[in-house]
């Protein structure tokens, strides 16, 4: 949502914690809202003898306790109970941050991550720019729904909604049984593929895959966007058996979605964007040899089961546990044939350039 001017708030109740005269940055926010766990930590750097900063939680007291200790705020937040305030305010998104003059006014929104608006609102009550733009977090990034336009459910715990994406421990994966008259590759293609067959992910199958990573089923590697779904080890590895991978891919395949879904590839604009954007993945090192991943003619081709599979893999967890599906949510207009492989390898040892790791500094 762009920023800007907004209309006066008619009967709002009182913010807790807001003094007269003296201008305001107010934010609106929730824990579990991957937007705000990004943008509410630039706020300490306001020098608050000028203006007050104050956070107001959408959640309970356990769960914006833990977002407050684990992010380091460093401006008071307090509880918005009964969501009295945002019914009032009536934010579409969050974070939401609003600049209240010295009586309380609004005088200008912000909803959403964006660099140059926080650069805007820091300059607005007199202060230098608060988020610099080589920080390697993207320029944008879209919010989260607002908790006061969510329906209501009975028998909820707001503390397990709030503190969900900071945990690192996730849900088992669920079990499906079908009837011995259900074909199974059919189910699987229908409810988890990307348009081609997909090898069904047995419980056996998948217990070799999670074997062969190291790592406890239930570990959570990494929350894909737009859905941020929980991508937790055995969630990963059934993508994996269903793309047809080696066990041994899966000390490629780990890594690859935690570093995907690391903010500064902007995952979630990749997801939903209407452009034909496909992330194409380069293996280099030792791996290479040790999978078979291949490196010379025909690379962007069919050629290797490692570069065919790994990335298959990879599209399918962003499909089954991101949520880009392409009759849904993935909005590109003309779409990529990338979006079912895209994978090379290097070719370091007869490549007349540095290696790309070296150009890119890395």
């Amino acid at each position: 949502m762009p920023h800007g001017l907004t209309q006066q708030v008619q009967n709002a109740p009182p913010i807790p914690g807001l003094q007269s005269g003296k201008k305001a940055i107010v934010i609106i926010f929730e824990t579990d809202c991957p937007t705000c766990q990004l943008a509410l930590p630039y706020l300490n750097s306001l020098e608050r003898d000028s203006v007050q900063v104050i956070g107001l939680s959408q959640d309970d007291e356990r769960s914006t306790r833990e977002f407050v200790s684990q992010l380091k705020i460093s401006y008071p937040v307090k509880l918005d109970s009964g969501l009295k305030i945002s019914r009032a305010y009536d934010p579409q998104n969050v974070p939401t941050f609003y600049l209240l003059d010295e009586s309380g006014q609004v005088k200008q929104t912000l909803a959403g991550f964006d660099k140059q608006g926080l650069n805007e609102l820091a300059a607005a009550v007199g202060q230098p720019p608060i988020a610099p733009a080589d920080d390697g977090a993207p320029a944008w990034k879209p919010g989260c729904s607002s908790r006061h336009l969510e329906p209501e459910m009975q028998g909820t715990n707001s503390h397990d909604s709030g503190a969900k994406l900071m945990r690192r421990t996730g849900d088992p994966a669920s079990r499906i049984t079908l009837r011995d008259e259900e074909d199974l590759f059919e189910y699987c293609r229908q409810k988890f593929g990307d348009a081609l067959p997909v090898i069904p992910p047995t419980i056996e199958k998948v217990e070799a895959m999670v074997k062969a990573s190291g790592l406890a089923p239930e570990t959570v590697i990494a929350r894909v966007p737009p859905f941020y779904g929980e991508a937790t080890v055995e969630k990963i590895a059934a993508n994996a058996v269903m793309a047809g991978c080696v066990p041994e891919m899966m000390r490629v395949l780990l890594p690859l979605v935690r570093a995907a879904c690391d903010e500064r590839f902007n995952l979630h604009g990749v997801q939903a964007t209407t452009h034909f954007a496909a992330p194409l993945v380069m293996i280099n090192g030792p791996v290479r040899r040790e999978l078979g991943f291949w490196s010379k003619q025909n690379v962007f081709s069919n050629v290797a089961r490692a570069n065919s599979s790994l990335v298959r893999a990879f599209q399918l967890v962003l499909l089954n546990i991101g949520g880009g599906r392409p009759d849904g949510i993935d909005m590109s207009a003309l779409g990529n044939p990338g979006k079912f492989s895209f994978c090379i390898a290097e070719n370091e040892e007869e490549n007349p350039w540095e290696p790309f790791h070296v150009t890119g500094g890395l």
